[in-house]
């Protein structure tokens, strides 16, 4: 399956071969970075140059802005779910994207493949590894890099035991920088990401970055009064968290957290108009389809990402009975586990 994967991502790129005047799209996030670093490295062996932008919904409109600007014969999307807007713009253009979350729609305008079509789960620095390491040197800690900020070591050559409490506060500089200033940390860690050959050259620019010094502070204050808002149903083990940041994302914490025991967490943000879920679970449940039962009985209520990874959106004030129906929908799937 996994070669599979790889023919069908290495034939989409490789058409890339054709063109001179490339944009990528790049979700900002660390995966997102080490997917773009990965397709970096691929085009500069091939002499081709292409135009990098990082992508979050609040950016997007510059984003748009630029890449009518540039004017490209070819777009490449990755690990980036195109929204209405962005899709309205990419379907005028040769695009393609390669993605590795679950749909509600797959976007049928586009040149599309996401590897959950697949039954595969990992990170998509993982499968873009694997579909141009023929080409590549040097790039295997990309695509570890990629798999922790995406928890999906498991079930990979690069797996090992307790690795996530063990090199948790290691690999925390890249997280922290790009969920500071998102589209401004994804463009200077994707900078350090090419400019390097391993993890810990790359950990040594980091580690100089004023942005990364000043997350680092942020971060270190900021943790205590989240870890104290905690809500507790041990019987389920569940977590529910409060989130208040100066970070553009709260991934900073979700995943920091998440990392560092086992149980399922939801985390909530207050954006005074809406407000932003995070859903991780170490466990065998299936978030996804949690979030799709809410959204039938609350239509304000929307989201998607992986089987053990979500976030969601609620535009209203009924957080309280969302809540409420979560717990009851986690605690019946939670019963059918076999711990």
């Amino acid at each position: 399956m996994q070669e599979k994967v790889s023919e069908e991502i290495r034939k989409r790129i490789k058409d890339s071969e054709k063109y001179s005047n490339i944009a990528v799209i790049y979700d900002f996030d660390v995966d997102g970075c080490c997917s773009a670093a990965l397709l970096w490295r691929f085009l500069t062996s091939a002499n081709i140059n292409a135009t990098f932008y990082p992508n979050t919904r609040s950016f997007q409109s510059i984003t748009i802005e630029r890449i009518k600007k540039q004017a490209p014969d070819k777009i490449i999307v990755v690990d980036h779910v195109p929204d209405d807007d962005l899709t309205a713009l990419l379907k005028n253009y040769n695009t393609t994207v390669l993605d590795h979350h679950r749909h509600e729609k797959h976007l049928e305008v586009l040149d599309y493949i996401t590897v959950a079509d697949y039954g595969t789960s990992h990170s998509m620095g993982y499968f873009m590894y694997n579909a141009l390491k023929h080409k590549l040197k040097d790039s295997e800690w990309l695509a570890k890099l990629s798999l922790f900020w995406d928890k999906g070591l498991e079930g990979t050559e690069f797996y090992e035991e307790d690795i996530y409490k063990n090199e948790l506060e290691k690999y925390l500089p890249f997280n922290l920088v790009v969920c500071l200033t998102q589209v401004k940390g994804s463009e200077k860690i994707l900078e350090i990401l090419n400019q390097s050959t391993s993890l810990d050259e790359a950990l040594e620019k980091i580690n100089v970055l004023e942005d990364y010094k000043r997350a680092k502070t942020i971060f270190s204050d900021e943790l205590k009064e989240i870890t104290f808002s905690k809500r507790t149903f041990q019987d389920i083990k569940l977590n529910i968290y409060w989130v208040k940041t100066q970070f553009k994302h709260m991934r900073a914490y979700v995943d920091y957290i998440t990392y560092s025991k086992e149980g399922t967490n939801v985390f909530i943000i207050n954006e005074i108009t809406q407000f932003k879920f995070s859903f991780r679970s170490s466990f065998e449940v299936d978030l996804v389809k949690m979030i799709r039962s809410l959204h039938e009985k609350f239509k304000n209520f929307s989201g998607g990402g992986h089987a053990k990874a979500c976030g969601a959106v609620l535009r209203g004030e009924q957080v309280e009975e969302v809540l409420d129906e979560f717990i009851n929908i986690y605690s019946e799937d939670f019963s059918k586990l076999k711990l």
